[in-house]
């Protein structure tokens, strides 16, 4: 059986996945065939949540129903407001949903991946 190992960049702005099995090195595309997907959340007026591409779109129309720059904040404890969804979460809990996407980015076979956190972040979150 070979290892699969799986790459993810959590960005700031955008994120990407990829996975390298000891011969191929693969970005997985977004549904939209691009490269990195915009780590932003956006939030209907239904309470639906939208993550990426289309929430990056809605964002200069909806800016109080979108989330974004949420990555810089990660360990603080300062919560991310999204007024028109009356919402607040954490850092975390953001980062969370754009991993969420990525993941389903991959192939069914590849279910196991492992999340490293900067030492930035792992410091932010000792203090």
């Amino acid at each position: 059986m070979t290892t699969t190992f799986v790459g993810i960049d959590l960005g700031t702005t955008n994120s990407a996945i990829s996975t390298y099995d000891g011969d191929v090195l693969r970005v997985h595309k977004s549904p939209e065939q691009n490269d990195v997907t915009p780590s932003v959340i956006y939030f209907d007026a239904r309470g639906n949540r939208f993550v990426g591409k289309r929430a990056y779109d809605n964002s200069v129309h909806s800016p109080d129903s979108t989330a974004m720059l949420f990555k810089r904040l990660m360990g603080t404890g300062t919560p991310i407001a999204v007024p028109a969804a009356r919402l607040a979460l954490t850092p975390e809990q953001c980062s969370a949903e754009v991993l969420r996407v990525l993941y389903g980015y991959l192939p069914e076979n590849i279910r196991h991946a492992a999340v490293a956190v900067s030492a930035f972040v792992a410091w932010l979150m000792l203090s």
